[in-house]
């Protein structure tokens, strides 16, 4: 018998297993639903927010570490946040 050279198929063409995307997809969900209930007033817990002007020394030293000042419009507060968090 003649050796036969070794198949160079490393699986890599295979593609995602079946039901993969599927989950990725769910997970992709999840996790915006988890970051939409997170975006709501520490104060009163509405959701009912938007960005705040900035002003002052400490709005622009919390804007280097990513937080951002946003005001809820049912209470009035004013606090800062994650601009990731909040975006939407």
């Amino acid at each position: 018998m003649a050796d036969e050279p070794e198949s160079l198929d490393d699986g890599l063409d295979d593609g995602p297993e079946p039901g993969l995307a599927e989950h990725l997809d769910e997970l992709a969900e999840l996790h915006e639903q988890e970051r939409k209930a997170l975006a709501r007033c520490p104060n009163c817990g509405s959701p009912n927010i938007r960005r705040s002007h900035s002003d002052g020394i400490r709005d622009k030293l919390l804007r280097l570490f990513g937080r951002r000042a946003f005001r809820c419009r049912d209470c009035r507060d004013r606090f800062h946040a994650s601009r990731g968090l909040m975006r939407s």
